[in-house]
């Protein structure tokens, strides 16, 4: 049965054990010694208990849960239910029922210990007022190892394991309020109940009533007298109210609290409901557990206490979140509003501002989050280093561990991000820990749920303040200021001497940088002032120049008055793992000139120039490596030292230079004999194409409105074509007027870790291929024809190529705009490269 969200599988068995009367001179069991959870003379506590809202149990259920019939007033919990005509999902369907019905369960999960409650039941015929514990299938949760680490699958996946359905029940029936009912599940398995007479009515004042789970027994209590136990112990003398039992419950769950009516099937049992005729619903005073909470899924505890920051001391920045399509932002002073409708649950869309100067020498966020609407809002906030989003990393944030209230929440280090659910209402601080130099604070609100609902909101999110707690710890390591021993270089032969080829260097906005040129572009000046060591680089698209290239030269001259480091990554069009969770896309391998050294873990060639310096710097790169086809040349100057300095300078490169000295072929592998273009059949499920399912040699694509993140494409069968080659050819042009991304894949029979594409490497156009999830790309400009080369292998693990992909503007997950297009597609050529 699919119940929305954490529903407990919480029902009674219809069938009905015979009335027992109480006392039995086997249960001699001590009082229970349970401490107050939460005491609703107190009022609400969301941080402990929360109300369920907008999913139905089904079955003999004739309720969906809503918050609204949850009620904190004169010191008490009160439960109700409203004749109202409400839907909930089950079993993938919609259904409708008659009510609405008020439950309110725990954050956490709590397992053997004693459980009390001080409570009211209603007098209500046909329904049920309960206190009980409970899991299920619903409840997911990831499997740890002995030395309590995630255990993975071969995917490098989190394994996760679905919760059994064990539950202990107290469960008072309206019909007949001087009779109370115990029963447990193991496992889905009830039909244990027992109907323990009172000698009072339940429902005329409070009393307490709880029970003792141990690991051999479950001992109920009324007013903290045993009144009936289960146990497996075979030693302990049975009778009328002590059973022997084979198993019992043994899975953590939450403690919940529930009042309902039931259906026709529910009659025989609990009798008919015919309305709020006697009373206001369930009253509760307290509830009290020696249990340990925790969450369902462990969580990182922040390694340094957050308490020791003085918060009150640290001036508010001023937020400049900036409104999307999704949503739409009122910054005021130090406050920002939220507010949002129908956002989708699993867009991944977020608001965002830059933080790159708040956070800078800082490691410690905090900010207060206010939920204004009605329903709960789950929030997930990144703290983004860009570098990472450039690298295309999984995992693009530096989030380290996080609170909320002080209490630790689920930071997910794998794939990024801290989450926090802030009921209706609820007003809550966040501090998040984070690693290293980030630029930017995202919000993702209700956008990454993982599921298809949509969700509305309004938000306030204030007080941004930034602190320094323990050491800064910096995830690309500093490099050291001499060459490292480990990586000697090595004695290449100098190209011949050259005025250079002209390179367009640029920057991203707002990084510091001023970049001028000489009128051919063979003359780069770079200077700045005051710039902070935030990873950030001037940039030259160099594809074209690169391919066929294994060496890359340059001549440094400082202009400036103090040294100046200077670094040069060989850009490829993949990141690879280091094996120690970072990844890289420098495709250096040895550099001479100055006291530079290159590092093959981490990336890049570093050297520091002297004021006044000039040298000769000479790179080496492999361009068939596993981090794919050179594309760019990315230079840091004083922004890659790991520190929290600032620097001025003032360089300039010239003698620029792409030779292939080593013998090699970086980024293209040459030779095999010139193929004819070969004619093949597409098909589409989204595309207009021209022709469709015929064999041809041209085709043209056309397209309006399509999502960018719908992984739509044109197909053809390449299985008699592809077979025995390894390279495909064809040329695409662009004849609309926006920019389209092209990607293409060939794939194969099997699929190898994440995916089935055997593209090895691409080139033309300033195309990239991406290894690890497979697939060559190219942006082609409106009027632009680019012909792309795509080397695959398919005699490996992957097996024989199939099909061949082509996605326009589709292939970006999470993108969510629309995109139109036109192009032609020809000259399609399979060939054999040795």
């Amino acid at each position: 049965m699919k119940r929305k969200g954490l529903a407990p599988i919480a029902l009674t068995v219809l069938s009905i054990a015979a009335l027992a009367g109480c006392g039995s001179v086997n249960l001699t069991d001590a009082a229970l010694n349970a401490t107050k959870l939460i005491d609703f003379k107190d009022g609400a506590n969301p941080e402990v208990l929360f109300e369920s809202d907008g999913w139905s149990n089904g079955d003999v259920f004739n309720v969906v849960w809503k918050k609204d019939n949850v009620h904190y007033e004169d010191g008490i919990m009160r439960l109700g239910i409203t004749e109202e005509k409400a839907t909930a999902t089950l079993d993938d369907e919609l259904v409708e029922y008659n009510y609405t019905a008020g439950e309110a369960r725990t954050q956490n999960y709590y397992g053997f210990g004693d459980y009390e409650v001080s409570m009211k039941p209603s007098k209500n015929g046909g329904t049920a007022s309960t206190f009980f514990t409970c899991t299920g299938p619903y409840d997911t949760k990831f499997v740890l190892d002995d030395n309590g680490d995630y255990v993975l699958d071969d995917n490098g996946q989190r394994v996760s394991v679905n919760n059994p359905h064990d539950e202990i029940d107290i469960e008072f029936l309206g019909k007949d309020t001087t009779h109370v009912q115990f029963n447990y599940f193991v496992n889905g398995v009830g039909g244990h109940e027992y109907m323990h007479d009172l000698g009072f009515d339940a429902s005329e004042e409070f009393h307490e009533y709880g029970y003792r789970w141990a690991e051999d027994s479950i001992t109920w209590f009324i007013d903290d007298k045993p009144v009936y136990k289960v146990t497996t112990d075979k030693s302990v003398k049975t009778g009328k109210n002590v059973v022997r039992v084979d198993e019992l419950p043994k899975t953590p769950g939450r403690i919940l609290t529930n009042y309902w009516c039931g259906n026709e099937r529910a009659e025989g049992w609990m009798g008919k409901y015919t309305g709020n005729t006697h009373d206001d619903g369930t009253e509760y005073q307290w509830m009290a557990t020696s249990a340990i909470g925790a969450p369902l899924n462990p969580v990182e505890q922040p390694d340094v206490g957050v308490d020791e920051i003085d918060w009150n001391s640290i001036d508010a920045i001023t937020p400049t979140f900036e409104s999307t399509d999704e949503y739409t932002v009122t910054n005021t002073g130090t406050s920002s509003n939220i507010t949002y409708s129908n956002v989708g649950g699993s867009q991944y869309v977020p608001v965002e501002m830059d933080i790159t100067q708040a956070a800078s020498g800082n490691n410690y966020v905090h900010l207060k989050a206010k939920n204004n609407g009605t329903e709960m809002v789950q929030a997930r906030v990144n703290v983004i280093d860009s570098e990472l989003v450039a690298a295309g990393a999984q995992n693009m944030s530096t989030n380290v561990s996080a609170t909320m209230n002080g209490q630790p929440v689920n930071t997910d280090l794998e794939w990024g991000g801290s989450f926090f659910e802030l009921q209706a209402g609820q007003e809550a601080d966040l501090v998040i820990k984070y690693n290293g130099i980030v630029e930017k604070l995202q919000l993702m609100l209700d956008s990454s749920r993982n599921n298809a609902n949509t969700y509305s909101g309004d938000v306030t999110v204030s007080e941004i303040k930034f602190a320094k707690l323990g050491e800064i710890e910096i995830p690309d390591t500093p490099k050291p200021d001499t060459p490292n021993p480990d990586t000697p270089n090595p004695d290449v032969t100098l190209p011949e001497p050259s005025e250079g080829v002209g390179l367009t260097f640029t920057s991203e906005p707002n990084t510091g940088y001023t970049i001028t040129s000489s009128t051919d572009n063979t003359t780069v000046n770079v200077k700045y002032e005051g710039l902070g060591t935030g990873w950030k680089p001037v940039a030259a698209a160099v594809a074209d120049l690169a391919r066929g290239n294994d060496t890359f030269s340059v001549t440094i001259k400082n202009n400036g008055t103090a040294d100046s480091r200077v670094r040069f990554d060989v850009q490829g069009t993949t990141s690879v793992s280091t094996g120690d969770g970072s990844q890289t896309d420098a495709t250096n391998v040895s550099a001479v000139g100055g006291d530079v050294w290159t590092d093959t873990t981490w990336g890049g060639s570093t050297l520091t120039v002297s004021p006044g310096q000039e040298i000769d710097l000479v790179i080496t790169y492999n361009g068939n490596g596993p981090q794919g086809a050179v594309r760019n040349i990315l230079v840091y100057v004083d922004t890659a030292r790991g520190d929290n300095n600032t620097y001025n300078s003032d360089i300039t490169l010239s003698k620029m230079n792409f030779t292939n000295v080593n013998g090699t072929q970086g980024g293209e592998d040459v030779g095999g004999e010139e193929t004819t273009s070969q004619k093949l059949s597409f098909a589409t499920g989204t595309y207009t194409i021209n022709p469709a399912n015929e064999v041809t040699d041209t085709l043209d694509v056309s397209y309006e409105n399509v999502t960018g993140g719908t992984y739509a494409n044109v197909c053809a069968n390449i299985v008699e074509i592809a077979n025995g080659n390894n390279r495909f050819e064809m040329t695409i042009k662009n004849n609309g007027e926006a920019t389209v991304r092209v990607r293409t894949d060939i794939k194969a029979t099997n699929t190898v870790a994440n995916t089935n594409v055997c593209n090895t490497s691409s080139s033309g156009g300033g195309s990239w291929t991406d290894l690890e999830w497979g697939g060559s790309f190219v942006d082609v400009a409106p009027g632009a024809t680019v012909d792309l080369v795509v080397n695959y292998d398919a005699n490996e693990a992957f097996g024989p190529a199939t099909e061949l992909l082509v996605y326009f503007d589709t292939s970006t997950y999470g993108d969510t705009n629309t995109y139109s297009g036109n192009l032609t597609l020809n000259n399609f050529k399979f060939s054999n490269v040795a």
